[in-house]
């Protein structure tokens, strides 16, 4: 599970980045797949389903991402929004879940980001079936961790066994980000989603395809609590080196 992360280097405590021996408040941590694909989603709002294994605010919001062609800087990203929805269940009769009410969302301009990592990764946008657009095999080499601390006061509250959906679109003033994909073994519940159109009466999303294989996908991404319920946990601090950005 951890092949792809055997490139992070520990440094001191520092909790706003994420390691594996701080634990996460969701059904398990999705990894990324150094080998895998990234999502476009600076042109697209990606979503990704989890349940809560902890009531309580989430303060902490963790993701893998890589740049198309693998050109960018953390200077380029303008700003990431983040928003939680309820679940709303696949139909009886087939189909998938999605996002549903609106909970929470926010605008992050300040945040940290530890890497790179190393793996071959290709490039993917969730329209590659509908619009021709070619595979871009082997499009880059890096991919990075995006930290992001929410405030306490800013916080979402979340109920135990409860499944959430988590958006993410990041705004960059040059370049394209990908939401990294996860290990196959990794997949929870339904696939990840991309948001189609928000229209009247509602918004309507459709599953991510993966354009080599046609095939569902899951992405890379941690879900933690605040540092308080860590420590009461009895967990670990370490933390990571990485490059902090801020506006």
């Amino acid at each position: 599970m951890m092949v792809g992360l055997a490139v992070l280097v520990l440094a001191p405590a520092a909790r706003a980045h994420w390691d594996e021996t701080m634990g996460c408040k969701m059904h398990y941590p999705q990894y990324p797949d150094p080998d895998g694909w990234d999502i476009d989603m600076t042109n697209y709002t990606l979503a990704d389903d989890f349940r809560c294994m902890q009531s309580g605010p989430i303060t902490g919001i963790h993701f893998w991402f890589s740049w198309h062609y693998g050109e960018g800087d953390d200077e380029a990203i303008r700003k990431v929004h983040a928003s939680i929805h309820d679940n709303v269940p696949a139909p009886a009769n087939g189909g998938f879940s999605h996002p549903g009410v609106l909970l929470w969302e926010r605008d992050f301009v300040d945040f940290e980001i530890a890497g790179p990592f190393y793996g071959v990764q290709g490039w993917d946008n969730p329209t590659f079936n509908e619009d021709g657009t070619e595979c871009a095999y082997e499009d880059h080499f890096q991919f990075y961790l995006m930290n992001l601390k929410v405030p306490e006061d800013e916080a979402h509250w979340q109920e135990r066994d409860t499944i959430y959906w988590l958006d993410l679109h990041v705004e960059t003033v040059g370049g394209e980000v990908g939401w990294k994909t996860t290990f196959p073994w990794e997949i929870y519940e339904d696939p990840a989603v991309y948001l189609v159109d928000d229209v009247a009466g509602g918004e309507i999303w459709e599953p991510i395809l993966v354009c080599e294989e046609n095939m569902w996908t899951d992405l890379a991404f941690v879900i933690t609590p605040e540092p308080a319920t860590l420590a009461l946990l009895g967990l670990g601090a370490l933390g990571l080196i990485a490059r902090r950005r801020r506006k």
